[in-house]
C-alpha cells in the first residue's frame, strides 16, 4: 500500500505539485493527492506489479531482509516504494531525468522513509557501472528498453547489475510471424522471429514519457523480449502472463513481462531420465530446435523424442518386428529420439545414429554407447555403411532442412537400405506452411526453399513440400507406402514412409521437373515469385 503522509507538506514538494502534472497519484497528505496527467496509466502500473509480485517477493524473500533492489528508469519512484513494502531491506533507484529524482526525494522525505533504506540517483542507465553502484538481488527494468537505441546493451548491463532476478517490461509490435532477413551474403536470407520496429521519440519537453529528443528506439516483438534477456547473458527466461481484469495492453500482447534469472553458479547435476540414462544438457538439447526456459528444455527434450518414437511406430509396416534388425537415426543430433529405442538395442538389435552435429554425436557414443552407436556425417552424400546393411530409417525434421543435396540424400539413404526396408522421413507441408507462409497452396509450391542460407545455430534453412511433389520426385527412387499429412496437429509436422524402388535413378532423374505435370511450371513460377518480394524487402522498396 501506498504510504499517505502524516505531515505537513515541505514548501519545496508543495511547490512541485503547482508544477506539470505528475507520473503517480501520489497520497501525500490529508486531501492532498499528485495531480497526474493520464489516469489511464494507474491501471497498467498496477498490472504490471501484480504480474511480476509472485517472482520478486520469492527472489526477495530467498535473499534475506537485507535484500537489495535496483529500479532502472524509476520515474518517481512508485515500484521503489513497492519493493519496500514487499520486504526489501534497500532500494536504489536510478533515472537521468532530473524532476524524477527530485520528485522521487521528495516523497520519500515526505512520507518519512530513511535514505539509506530508499535512495535516488540521477545518472543514465546506461553508465551504471556495478564497481561503483554495486550488484542487486532484484532489479526492476520496467518501461525502458522500448525508450533506447540499444536496448540490448542496456540489458547486458542489467545483467552485470543483477545477482538473481530481473523484470523486464517493454511495449511489443504485433510482429508475431518470423522476418525473412539477410546478412550480406548472396541468396543467403534467414528466418528472424525476433524483430524490432524504429520509433523515433517525440520531443521530451512535449511528453512526460519519452526518451531524450532525437533518439530512434527499438520496439521489440514478442519473440524479441523473451530472448534479448539471453543475448544479454541471463540464464533463463519466463514470459510472465496477464489474467483478466490486467490492462488490456497485457492481455492482447501489445505488452508483455519477463522474469529473467541468474542462475547460482553450482556444478550443474547431470539429469538422468526415468530409466535411469543420462539427458544431454541443455546446450545440446537446444541444438534441435527443444525450446523453452532452461530449467524446462531437457525434460521438453525427452518428451518431444517419446512423440516422435510413437510416431515412428505408427509409419511402420503392420506385421514389423525388432528382431535382429539395423535402424539408423538420420540427423539424430544428441539422441533426441535414438534414445527411446534403447530397449531394442539391448535386445540384439544394432541402433545406429549419424549427424553433421560432432558435439552431438560424441555425447552419444560417451553416454549412451553401447548399446546406440553415432557417427558423423558431410552436408554432401556419403555414409559409411554397406549397401543393404539397414532394415529402418528415420529422419526427423532433416529433409525439412536439406536444400541442395536432398536427392543425392535420398538415394544414399537408397543404396543402405535392404530391398524390402523403410525410410520414415517428416516434412513440411500444409500443416507448417499455413504457418510460415502464410495461405497455402497445393499445387503451387512443390519444393519450395525460405532462408536459404540460415546457419544451423538459427535453424538452417527451410523447406516445404507439396505431397504431390513428393510422390512425383522422391516417388522416382521409392515406393511411397504411406503419406500423412498429420492435420491433427496442426502446427507439426507431416509424414511420410517408403520402400526402396529397384529401378535405376540418378539424381538428375530425381530432380528433374516432370513436363506433363503443369503444377511443376506453376510451383517454380510461384518460387520466382518469392524470390523476387525477398529481392524488394532486400533492397528496402
Amino acid at each position: 500500500m501506498t504510504r499517505a503522509s502524516r505531515t505537513a507538506l515541505h514548501p519545496d514538494l508543495a511547490a512541485e505539485l503547482e508544477g506539470p502534472p505528475w507520473m503517480y497519484a501520489w497520497p501525500l497528505g490529508p486531501g492532498v493527492t499528485a495531480p497526474i496527467f493520464n489516469p489511464a496509466l494507474q491501471h497498467i502500473h498496477q498490472t504490471r506489479l501484480e504480474m511480476f509480485e509472485g517472482p520478486v517477493r520469492d527472489a526477495i524473500a530467498q535473499a534475506g531482509p537485507n535484500a537489495t533492489v535496483l529500479d532502472l528508469a524509476c520515474c518517481e519512484g512508485w515500484f521503489a516504494h513497492r519493493m519496500l513494502d514487499w520486504g526489501a531491506g534497500r532500494v536504489v533507484g536510478v533515472d537521468i531525468r532530473p524532476r524524477n529524482i527530485l520528485r522521487a526525494r521528495l516523497v520519500r522525505d515526505q512520507l518519512g522513509i530513511d535514505p539509506g533504506r530508499l535512495d535516488f540517483i540521477e545518472q543514465d542507465v546506461m553508465a551504471l557501472d556495478p564497481a561503483v553502484i554495486g550488484t542487486f538481488d532484484v532489479v526492476l527494468v520496467l518501461g525502458l528498453v522500448y525508450h533506447l537505441e540499444h536496448p540490448i546493451e542496456a540489458l547486458r548491463i542489467a545483467r552485470r547489475l543483477t545477482r538473481s532476478l530481473c523484470i523486464v517490461e517493454s511495449q511489443l509490435t504485433r510482429q508475431d510471424r518470423p522476418i525473412i532477413a539477410g546478412n550480406g551474403g548472396v541468396d543467403a536470407y534467414f528466418l528472424r522471429p525476433a524483430s524490432f520496429a524504429a520509433f523515433p521519440e517525440t520531443d521530451s519537453a512535449d511528453n512526460a514519457l519519452a526518451s531524450a529528443t532525437g533518439v530512434v528506439s527499438l520496439v521489440p516483438n514478442r519473440a524479441a523480449l523473451v530472448q534479448m534477456p539471453s543475448w544479454a547473458g541471463f540464464d533463463r527466461v519466463e514470459q510472465l502472463a496477464a489474467s483478466a481484469g490486467h490492462n488490456r495492453q497485457y492481455v492482447t500482447g501489445d505488452r508483455g513481462l519477463v522474469a529473467a534469472y541468474v542462475d547460482a553458479p553450482a556444478a550443474v547435476a547431470e539429469v538422468i531420465d526415468g530409466d535411469g540414462h543420462p539427458v544431454p544438457p541443455a546446450e545440446l538439447c537446444r541444438r534441435i530446435g527443444t525450446e523453452g526456459a532452461l530449467d524446462q528444455v531437457q525434460e521438453r527434450f525427452l518428451s518431444q523424442g517419446a512423440d516422435l518414437r510413437r510416431r515412428i511406430e505408427s509409419m511402420l509396416p503392420s506385421g514389423w518386428s525388432w528382431e535382429g534388425r539395423t535402424a539408423l537415426d538420420f540427423g539424430c543430433g544428441s539422441g533426441r529420439v535414438l534414445r527411446h529405442f534403447i530397449p531394442e538395442g539391448l535386445s540384439g538389435n544394432r541402433l545406429l545414429g549419424c549427424d553433421i552435429d560432432r558435439d552431438g554425436v560424441a555425447w552419444i557414443n560417451s553416454h549412451l554407447q553401447p548399446p546406440l552407436e553415432a557417427f558423423t556425417v558431410k552436408e554432401t552424400p556419403g555414409l559409411p555403411l554397406a549397401d543393404g546393411a539397414v532394415d529402418l530409417i528415420w529422419a526427423a525434421s532433416v529433409f525439412t532442412h536439406i536444400t541442395d543435396h536432398w536427392a543425392g540424400w535420398l538415394l544414399e539413404l537408397r543404396r543402405v537400405l535392404r530391398p524390402d526396408g523403410v525410410l520414415i522421413a517428416s516434412f513440411l507441408g500444409r500443416n507448417m506452411g499455413e504457418r510460415f507462409l502464410g495461405e497455402w497452396d497445393e499445387d503451387r509450391t512443390g519444393m519450395n526453399v525460405i532462408a536459404m542460407g540460415n546457419p544451423w545455430h538459427l535453424g538452417g534453412p527451410a523447406v516445404f513440400h507439396s505431397e504431390w511433389w513428393l510422390r512425383s520426385h522422391w516417388g522416382r527412387a521409392f515406393e511411397v507406402v504411406t503419406l500423412d499429412s498429420n492435420e491433427e496437429h496442426p502446427d507439426d509436422h507431416s509424414w511420410v514412409a517408403l520402400r526402396p524402388r529397384p529401378d535405376a535413378v540418378t539424381v538428375e532423374d530425381l530432380v528433374r521437373p516432370d513436363p506433363n505435370d503443369p503444377r511443376e511450371v506453376a510451383a517454380l513460377r510461384k518460387n520466382i515469385e518469392q524470390l523476387h518480394a525477398i529481392d524488394r524487402v532486400m533492397r528496402g522498396r
